[in-house]
């Protein structure tokens, strides 16, 4: 090109270009004529001597490039003689010999396969090329932020939330979507096929790789068939995931869907187990099947220790020589402990044992009660009736050894025959009120035998 004439181009790959012999400026020469190149890339470009295998210019000629590769030239990128090479950092080579661009090694600038129509030379992800522009240059005529691949530019091509247009002729798509997510679902039923939120596909500007892995899940696009194959998506679609959740009580399933690198969870978790009022399972003493229920206490309230154990001898039995002297336990004792119950709450039991319980049995207890935190024998409040013993606990109360009003009742006791129990007793109020009488009386019986004295 020369005879002072003044020539832009954009958006162009020059390459494998080969100045005749003795010649210079294998890709692009120019004499005595002006030269602005932007947002191309010349490569591949070679000539038998050292004048400029990518670009010479001569005779008082003017080459300005922006955002433009020059690189893998034989005989030199650029050449200059008595003429004027602009060409800034918004450049790219990988030699020295073009001015001020930013030198790369042909490895590190990265261009793939000749591909497209017009063919063009894609940069492979990590190319120091991508998002090394300047977005200025891009935006302002003749490049109007147009690329030869079809990227509107600036794209974010190396993911990290910046838009910034690229060196050279390609555009690197952004494939990294904005990030998204799916609302987990808990109490789900078991064994049962679950869908998640649908999201909208955002923040890309070229199809994007999508897969799923875990908890046997599937992803459709759009109003798409379920799958689990690995395809892409473009912006905009819409993606909805489905599982099948576990067949076991509290459960967690994952299904966790990738797009360009992004991924999102979706939690699937199961009911919990229902609770369990009513135990039944033989004694420890071998007299038959026992049953223990209970009313109260919420929804979630349950066993979740429940055992029929010896008096002495058994895992939980009271320490061996505490039994009250004289009362036997010919059904043993009923060991258990209630989670998951309002705090504070009321528990009623129901006990059913395989024979009538004697008359005179009373329901023992072995465990701290409230002003006494040694662990102790003593008589539990319970109705007594054929055979069942009906009684009741409080969170934190009487009959509940951890005594707090915590959600959680820990028990230990049984019905007990003979020995001082059977006998009706004064509580320790009746005691005191009792005392009091007495104490009435006898200052009566003084006042009464004062006055006789004086008269």
């Amino acid at each position: 090109m020369g005879n002072g004439i003044t020539v832009s181009i954009d958006g162009v790959t020059i390459r494998d270009g080969n100045a005749a012999a003795g010649g210079a400026g294998g890709g692009i020469i120019i004499r005595n004529g002006t030269l602005t190149v932007t947002n191309s890339t010349i490569t591949g470009n070679t000539v038998d001597n050292n004048d400029g295998g990518g670009i010479r210019v001569v005779n008082a000629g003017a080459v300005t490039l922006k955002n433009t590769i020059v690189a893998n030239s034989t005989g030199g990128n650029c050449s200059n003689a008595a003429s004027t090479l602009t060409v800034t950092a918004d450049n790219m080579a990988d030699d020295a010999t073009c001015d001020s661009a930013t030198q790369k090694t042909l490895v590190q600038i990265n261009l793939g396969a000749l591909t497209g129509s017009p063919q063009y030379f894609p940069l492979n992800t990590g190319s120091a090329a991508i998002d090394a522009g300047d977005n200025a240059i891009c935006a302002a005529a003749p490049v109007s932020n147009a690329s030869q691949n079809g990227i509107a530019r600036p794209s974010d091509g190396d993911g990290n939330g910046t838009a910034t247009c690229d060196i050279g002729s390609y555009e690197a798509p952004d494939t990294t979507p904005d990030a998204f997510s799916f609302t987990a679902q808990t109490g789900v039923a078991l064994s049962t096929v679950t869908a998640s939120n649908t999201i909208t596909v955002a923040g890309i500007n070229s199809a994007s790789a999508i897969s799923i892995v875990g908890g046997g899940g599937t992803y459709k696009i759009n109003a798409g068939a379920y799958t689990a194959v690995a395809s892409t998506v473009n912006n905009g679609d819409t993606v909805t995931l489905k599982q099948t959740s576990s067949g076991g009580f509290s459960m967690l399933t994952t299904a966790t869907l990738t797009i360009g690198g992004v991924a999102g969870a979706f939690n699937v978790t199961t009911l919990a187990a229902p609770a369990v009022t009513t135990y039944t399972a033989a004694s420890a003493t071998g007299t038959g099947a026992i049953t223990a229920s209970f009313i109260g206490g919420g929804a979630g309230c349950g066993y979740t220790v429940s055992n029929f154990i010896p008096v002495t001898g058994g895992a939980g039995s009271p320490p061996a020589g505490t039994a009250p002297a004289g009362v036997s336990f010919p059904q043993g004792l009923f060991d258990f402990t209630t989670g998951g119950c309002a705090a504070g709450s009321t528990l009623t039991f129901i006990v059913t044992y395989p024979q009538a319980l004697p008359p005179g049995t009373v329901y023992w207890k072995y465990g701290p009660a409230p002003g006494n935190a040694v662990p102790h024998w003593y008589v539990l409040p319970a109705a007594i009736a054929a055979n069942t013993a009906t009684f009741t606990i409080t969170d934190g109360g009487l009959g509940d050894d951890d005594l707090m009003a915590n959600g959680a009742i820990v028990d230990q006791g049984g019905p007990g025959v003979g020995g001082a129990a059977g006998i009706p007793t004064l509580s320790e109020w009746g005691m005191i009120l009792l005392s009091g009488l007495i104490m009435l009386f006898g200052l009566a019986h003084v006042r009464r035998r004062g006055t006789v004295t004086s008269t």
